[in-house]
């Protein structure tokens, strides 16, 4: 079974919406809207042969991704929460 190659840090032509970027603020509760993120056939293929073809692999890749993606921003969370713990207001 190949291995698969890391994906981009970032996905090379995924942008926020013109409202995001714009620096329009959106409300916390907000749910995230997939049209918000432009990912094009183009990009797609690209994470495709990142991994020689192999469609298991390029998943495999993108969930691996995800999850340190998801355990960074758990470990970002849990430091703000103890930092602020701490503070009085």
């Amino acid at each position: 079974m190949p291995t698969p190659k890391p994906p981009h840090s970032t996905p090379p032509h995924a942008s926020p919406s013109a409202g995001a970027a714009s620096g329009t603020p959106r409300p916390a509760d907000a749910a995230i809207d997939p049209r918000d993120f432009d990912v094009s056939e183009a990009d797609i293929d690209e994470a495709i042969a990142a991994c020689d073809g192999d469609s298991r692999a390029t998943i495999r890749a993108l969930l691996v991704a995800y999850a340190m993606l998801e355990r960074e921003m758990s470990r970002r969370a849990s430091a703000g929460y103890v930092r602020s713990r701490g503070a009085k207001t």
